[in-house]
């Protein structure tokens, strides 16, 4: 969709053909009505689709500015209920170390290199192979574990090896889509990506290379309706997929198939990921949020909800959303698949409605105003097991996707499944978009229709702050209350 506006903006002409009813996919609010009533069900509505924005992504910071699209600054209150117990802040407040906060600590893990940085930090850091010592024993292996990691089928394989069960648990407690650590994945391109992800963190280093493009193809495609009936046929120049490995696979034809047969298509993993959103009539969660502008994420062990999310942005004020159940969990997919196959709708709302007031039991949880369930078969995309022994890598998936045909094809395929590094949908989705822009339409787009995707590129060059971004105060305190006993839960910094 970008791609589609940024070229329309430039001044060339665009057809957007989309498979399904809603323009952009996922993109989209289910409503119950068009009253004006803040407590009205009729006013409910929930968006379907991501909402944020990392920060550190200054490129789509500067793009959401382009094109007038507000943001709200958010700041999570992080609750963790796991093993039957409660922390606010992360998982250190129930580690062994943390000087009795527990009689009965949820996990017995000792600190042993000496140093006073924050354990699950230096865990991480250890496992990426960025430092030499393993905080729980002390020892420095040599070689490094990290080195060999194509040898492992998961990430939750390498992390029990290397680091044992409770250590495994331990991380997995404080991780939004803890599926990330169960499919069988490329190790090798996961630690890469991590510490990509933390180097563009600290500062963004975006780069693209851009090379001409040859006018002397076009493309001939059908678009089928359902039931397979065949609609309109497109003759298109210059053509842009936005799609994922997935339908790359069911196209068809002799581009299907050249695009199919590429090791970089069969090295990337979708991931499902089961939503349930819901909107309550008021906000039964205020009281154990730490600040009043923020988000408060619940991860949770105790039953397949795995993550929730409860909001106290302005802007949602009037609009009491929520996303209950986020679950990447193997089990838990199959669970909620089940569950919706056997009781539908009913079974799912009584088992959410069920599930939350066990998790807030002090609390009384509302009748919901609105619904909505689904198991998205393409949740986001991970660098598959045996991507590195195909010789494919993070950079050569970005780099085929823009020109997946070679050089004399002007097409390419823009997502975020070709970007790599797990840091949203939306920077993936931008910046495989803008290299194809610069690759494949350099020859028809001006110099300064170029200069303006470049300058969004650099952040509107490299500004730190947007007009269109609204700052929240910090200091409009809640109560921040134990879920389970109602007193003040300590907040782990």
């Amino acid at each position: 969709m970008f791609s589609a506006y940024m070229l329309r903006e430039l001044g060339s002409g665009v057809c957007v053909v989309e498979r399904k009813t809603v323009w952009g996919g996922k993109l989209q609010s289910l409503s119950a009505g068009n009253s004006t009533d803040t407590d009205s069900p009729d006013n409910a509505g929930i968006g379907t689709a991501g909402l944020w924005i990392h920060g550190e992504q200054t490129d789509v910071r500067c793009l959401a500015n382009q094109l007038n699209v507000t943001l709200e600054e958010s700041h999570d209150d992080t609750l963790i209920n796991t093993r039957g117990q409660w922390t606010c802040g992360g998982a250190e407040g129930l580690l062994t170390t943390q000087n009795g906060s527990y009689t009965a600590p949820a996990f017995n893990l000792t600190d042993m290199d000496g140093d006073t940085d924050d354990l699950q930090d230096r865990m991480w850091e250890f496992l990426l192979g960025m430092k030499a010592t393993n905080p729980l024993t002390g020892a420095t292996p040599s070689p490094h574990p990290a080195k060999s990691c194509a040898s492992y089928r998961s990430m939750g394989h390498y992390i029990n090896t290397t680091l044992g069960l409770e250590a495994y648990a331990f991380l997995i407690a404080d991780m939004p889509e803890p599926g990330n650590l169960q499919f069988p994945v490329d190790v090798c391109a996961w630690i890469q990506s991590e510490i990509d992800e933390r180097t563009i963190r600290s500062k963004i280093t975006t780069q693209f290379i851009a090379h001409g493009a040859n006018r002397n193809s076009s493309y001939q495609f059908v678009a089928t309706g359902p039931g397979g009936v065949s609609g309109r046929v497109f003759i298109a120049e210059h053509l842009i997929f936005a799609s994922g490995p997935l339908d790359v696979r069911k196209l068809g034809g002799n581009v299907g198939r050249r695009l199919a047969a590429a090791p970089e298509a069969a090295s990337i993993r979708p991931v499902e990921v089961a939503v349930y959103d819901a909107f309550y009539p008021q906000r039964f969660w205020e009281d154990y949020m730490v600040h009043r502008y923020g988000n408060m994420p619940v991860r949770t062990d105790a039953n397949c909800l795995v993550f929730s999310e409860f909001p106290g942005h302005t802007y949602f004020q009037v609009k009491n959303a929520t996303r209950p159940v986020y679950a990447t969990d193997l089990r838990c997919i199959a669970f909620w698949r089940q569950l919706h196959a056997a009781s539908g709708m009913p079974g799912i709302r009584n088992y959410v409605q069920s599930s939350l007031q066990g998790l807030f039991p002090l609390q009384e949880v509302p009748a919901l105003y609105l619904d909505t369930f689904v198991v998205h078969a393409v949740g986001w995309h991970l660098m598959d097991y045996g991507a590195s022994q195909r010789n494919v890598s993070i950079a050569s998936i970005y780099s085929w996707a823009a020109s997946p045909l070679g050089d004399h094809a002007n097409l390419c395929l823009a997502g975020e499944a070709y970007y790599g590094i797990s840091y949203g949908w939306t920077a993936g989705a931008w910046r495989t978009a803008a290299h194809c822009i610069k690759q494949r339409f350099a020859g028809v787009l001006s110099g300064a229709a170029l200069a303006a995707v470049e300058y969004v590129s650099s952040g509107c060059n490299g500004r730190a702050r947007f007009p269109n971004e609204i700052v929240l105060p910090r200091n409009a305190s809640t109560p921040g209350l134990n879920p389970a006993t109602g007193k003040v839960l300590p907040t782990v910094e």
